[in-house]
């Protein structure tokens, strides 16, 4: 039974994992664009870059929480760059898949980049959603 779960595991490739519409922000935008993009699109991370699409870090909706709790909506209007998380982890597309099941399951996601270009954006629901079809 395990060398089942082994050859599945291998047919998996992070692109068929990632969301391909990756919705970024830029480091000179404020923490309430953040928290309406991460509303409007039910989202709880965004990543952060920088004029050249250069990642440079992200933002979680637990950390908007956590300063908002703090110290109150005027916090909206102050620059991501301020406040913003480190970067997510980055892989290829011909990461193996144990590598990406530990990534994920210690990080709050895993960016897909390929050439040098983001192209996906992994979390544990996108993991969920994969299997449950």
């Amino acid at each position: 039974m395990n060398a089942i779960y082994k050859a599945l595991d291998s047919e998996i490739k992070p692109i068929d994992l990632a969301v391909k519409n990756v919705i970024t922000i830029s480091i000179d935008d404020t923490l309430d664009k953040a928290a309406k993009l991460m509303d409007e699109y039910g989202i709880s991370q965004l990543i952060v870059t920088n004029k050249d699409n250069k990642i440079l870090g992200s933002i979680r909706e637990k950390t908007v929480t956590k300063l908002l709790l703090e110290q109150g909506k005027k916090i909206l209007y102050k620059k991501i760059m301020d406040y913003m998380d480190g970067p997510f982890p980055e892989i290829s597309e011909d990461t193996p898949f144990e590598l990406v099941k530990t990534l994920v399951l210690n990080n709050d996601a895993v960016v897909l980049i390929s050439n040098d270009k983001l192209r996906g954006l992994i979390t544990k629901a996108d993991i969920i959603k994969y299997f449950h079809k």
